[in-house]
């Protein structure tokens, strides 16, 4: 988690940074040793982080993910499981807070994945 939040700082390109803030998560996923939990991150991973819809990180944005992941690991360092299910919470909360507030019109619409989901099941 340390080397994902390190390389996360030294990033300036969007898609790296997005990149690397997927593999933040896949390893919180990973070390939870909860099979539904990696299982779902797999799958809702690609809609999580929102690019594919044009969602963007500005700097102040990129700087507040680093600086949350940073929470998540120090409560994890300190062995207090429920601190850091709480800051991941809020974390991930952060992420709908950031859609409603700059891309409300996504909330609208589905999700290419889900239509192509849809369209194969059909």
């Amino acid at each position: 988690m340390a080397a994902s939040i390190a390389r996360m700082r030294r990033v300036a390109d969007q898609d790296e940074f997005v990149r690397e803030n997927r593999v933040f998560h896949e390893i919180v996923a990973r070390v939870g040793r909860s099979d539904v939990l990696e299982s779902f991150w797999s799958a809702i991973s690609l809609l999580a982080s929102g690019e594919q819809h044009g969602i963007t990180y500005s700097f102040g944005n990129r700087t507040h993910v680093v600086e949350a992941h940073e929470e998540i690991l120090r409560a994890c360092r300190a062995r207090e499981p429920a601190v850091a299910a709480a800051r991941m919470a809020a974390h991930v909360g952060e992420l709908e807070h950031l859609v409603r507030r700059r891309y409300r019109s996504l909330l609208d619409e589905p999700t290419r994945m889900m239509v192509k989901v849809l369209q194969t099941v059909q």
